[in-house]
């Protein structure tokens, strides 16, 4: 399994957030901020600042929620973040049915 450290800086400017991500492997390889697709580093950044939902963080920065639960779980991240994977989906179940009663 990859384990990974995160450091995050956020600056909000006019109401919007910028978030830059570093993410350093435990091989030793390490992803620069450039490396990072911006919309990942923008949903990370939102999982990380609010109590909003895997689907809502992708949603919002534009990636889908399978992208940003490969890079979470392959990074770690969800544990880190203390992100509870299994209960975003039911969540998520319980949203999709409120939709339709």
């Amino acid at each position: 399994m990859l384990v990974a450290s995160l450091a995050v800086s956020i600056l909000v400017i006019g109401g919007h957030i910028h978030v830059s991500l570093c993410v350093t492997a435990s091989m030793g390889d390490e992803t620069g901020v450039d490396d990072v697709k911006e919309e990942l580093a923008t949903a990370v950044g939102l999982l990380a600042l609010t109590d909003g939902t895997v689907h809502e963080a992708a949603d919002r920065a534009g990636i889908t929620r399978w992208e940003l639960e490969e890079t979470l779980e392959n990074t770690d991240l969800a544990d880190r973040l203390g992100i509870e994977m299994d209960a975003d989906v039911a969540a998520e179940i319980d949203d999709i049915l409120d939709e339709h009663t």
